[in-house]
């Protein structure tokens, strides 16, 4: 199964509805990216995937204690997917974007951010042909708040510096161009 099988699809736009709070696409995404994950235990993505879709499954959960708990698990299998295939572009940039958005008071993820924000700006600058310029500056945006909340302002105002630089049209005050932008997560 490649993750052009149509299952994997439906199981990643539901994953992506979940990212945006549709509490009822993560039980679909989380239910799909089981079986998905339990058929290919050895596809890192889908690995991946799997392991976002438990963080957003243990946000959503109704109870603190279980939000904790259920959101390190899915972290627990980010960690170990990024430890097999540290160089899987995809797979960075979803631990990224999951380290970068949960709780840093819950999680104190914002370093590990830093560092796979920093890997994947670092690799588009080599090679700007492994994703979209538009992902450039969301990992960009991402990375100088990771920054801010690491109380490292002098550094996030460099990458909002390269931000600007790159597109000066870039509104830092609603963290999105002033033109219309696609959402990952």
């Amino acid at each position: 199964m490649s993750t052009a099988h149509p299952d994997f699809v439906k199981a990643k736009q539901n994953h992506d509805k979940g990212v945006e709070g549709d509490e009822a696409a993560v039980e679909i995404a989380y239910q799909m990216f089981k079986k998905l994950q339990k058929a290919k235990p050895s596809d890192p993505l889908i690995q991946a995937y799997y392991g976002s879709t438990v963080t957003l499954v243990g946000r959503d959960a109704s109870k603190n204690k279980e939000r904790i708990k259920v959101a390190n698990h899915g972290l627990e299998i980010l960690d170990r997917v990024v430890n097999q295939v540290p160089n899987h572009i995809e797979v960075r940039l979803l631990r990224a974007y999951v380290n970068s958005r949960i709780p840093e008071k819950y999680f104190k993820r914002t370093d590990q951010a830093i560092e796979d924000l920093e890997y994947l700006k670092t690799r588009y600058e080599k090679d700007s042909s492994i994703f979209p310029q538009d992902q450039y500056e969301d990992i960009l945006y991402e990375l100088s708040n990771a920054y801010k909340r690491s109380n490292n302002s002098d550094q996030a105002k460099l990458i909002e510096k390269k931000l600007l630089s790159v597109n000066p049209k870039f509104d830092r005050s609603l963290g999105k161009k002033k033109k219309k932008r696609k959402k990952e997560g």
